[in-house]
């Protein structure tokens, strides 16, 4: 039975080898290859990023390779997103306040400061109308999912000269979806894989989402400052990002 390590991090060749490496304990590439099914011509770079990741070690020579403690690796990725969230709801608290601060300045304005969306489909449904609203520039670290009406809503804003980029970590089932967003004239760059994703609309709007094994939560703040303070990491971020 293999464990399902996706939401950790990892890619589903890089879960079949950890799984595989778990099992058999020291093994060296090809047996790995054999094991896991993982085509041997990319084995070492699946074990690589596994390596990176800390799910696996290298020992000896010639080069033999073993898993992480599973207890250890995954403890401490659980501790590092927690960690992650604590920001995230600092950060949220902060704009909150901030945002009460600016309404309690302007009353009369009829402006809407922050909402929580909880469920992925409620998100979905709030993105494809921040799509057709926005006039200048998307920018968003995201998965690289096709869900049709979203994709034509992304589609139909680039028709309008909107300006789309977006940070994803590829996996190999992304590839075709790849292939798709840059038909529509999306900007796509690699990173390494980031638990929280965000997008900025417009330099104006922001939206944030946590994903976990039961509950799928998205923050959607209109804040300029926050918004133009996202846009500069995401810029940072798409600098060193792979083409």
């Amino acid at each position: 039975m293999m464990v399902d390590l996706t939401e950790f991090g990892l890619t589903d060749y890089e879960n079949t080898v950890y799984n595989a490496l778990v099992q058999t304990g020291i093994s060296k590439a090809h047996q790995l290859s054999q094991k896991s099914g993982v085509p041997y011509g990319k084995i070492y770079t699946v074990l690589a990023s596994l390596e990176q990741k800390g799910f696996v070690k290298n020992v000896g020579e010639p080069k033999q390779f073993v898993a992480a403690d599973p207890k250890v690796v995954l403890r401490e990725i659980a501790q590092k997103k927690e960690k992650e969230l604590e920001k995230f709801k600092t950060h949220a608290e902060k704009a909150i306040e901030h945002l009460g601060e600016l309404a309690a300045r302007k009353p009369k304005e009829p402006f809407e400061q922050i909402r929580i969306i909880e469920g992925y489909d409620n998100y979905l449904n709030l993105s494809i109308a921040l799509h057709k609203e926005a006039k200048q520039e998307w920018c968003s670290i995201t998965e690289l999912t096709i869900h049709n009406e979203h994709y034509d809503a992304t589609a139909d804003c680039i028709k309008r000269g909107v300006h789309v980029r977006l940070l994803t970590y590829m996996d190999e089932k992304d590839k075709k979806n790849l292939e798709l967003w840059k038909k529509i004239g999306a900007e796509v760059r690699f990173i390494e894989y980031t638990p929280t994703q965000f997008s900025i609309i417009d330099g104006k709007e922001v939206t944030m989402r946590i994903t976990g094994e039961e509950r799928y939560i998205a923050l959607w703040l209109k804040n300029k400052p926050l918004a133009q303070n996202m846009r500069n990491y995401f810029n940072i971020l798409w600098k060193k990002a792979q083409r």
